[in-house]
């Protein structure tokens, strides 16, 4: 999953009227952007990209990247660069030419109050992505199941965990074991969670 921090673009999957040819006819012609979707991403859209979903980043693009733990990467085109190994045959293979999914994700609204707002950005089997905005303080129920994983968009103040005090501020990352009794978060501010299902 790709959430964008700042407004940028990606592409993700194919065009309607592409398919295992055309990609490859492109890749050929050094420009698989012929063939694959683009998409224009705002400052807190997200996307999801299941596993088969050809995907790339463009430049100039700042995201926030969530993925299930893996070390495998099929590079099918490597835009000019030419000093990395590419792996077409793998890719070819692994390729889902019948996903034509749109992998924007529209948050879904779980809890809302004067003091903060809670929506799911993803939930998939491998990770949930959730977003908070936290107006001054909120005390989190402890997930005995999975670890928690904070990341800062913005705001600065502090993250508790059983007593021990953390001062945040944008871009910094936290881990909360799962062992974790008591979570609090104070100041006001916007945060990404990263917790298994």
């Amino acid at each position: 999953m790709w959430y964008a921090i700042e407004k940028g673009s990606v592409y993700a999957g194919f065009k309607k009227e592409a398919g295992k040819e055309e990609f490859l006819k492109a890749i050929q012609a050094h420009s698989p952007q012929e063939a694959l979707e683009k998409i224009e991403m705002e400052a807190g859209e997200a996307v999801y990209i299941p596993g088969g979903k050809v995907h790339a980043i463009c430049a100039g693009s700042l995201l926030f990247e969530v993925q299930q733990n893996s070390n495998t990467t099929y590079r099918i085109y490597d835009w000019g660069r030419g000093n990395r190994p590419l792996h077409t045959k793998e890719a070819l293979e692994a390729i889902d030419w019948y996903d034509r999914h749109p992998p924007k994700k529209a948050p879904q609204r779980i809890e809302s109050d004067l003091h903060h707002q809670f929506q799911i950005l993803a939930d998939s089997p491998f990770f949930i992505v959730d977003k908070i905005d936290v107006f001054d303080h909120w005390h989190i129920a402890a997930i005995p199941k999975t670890f928690q994983i904070y990341f800062f968009l913005k705001g600065e103040g502090s993250l508790t965990v059983d007593g021990c005090r953390e001062e945040y501020r944008p871009g910094m990352t936290f881990l909360v074991p799962a062992s974790a009794q008591r979570i609090e978060l104070e100041g006001k501010c916007e945060a990404l969670r990263i917790r298994l299902p």
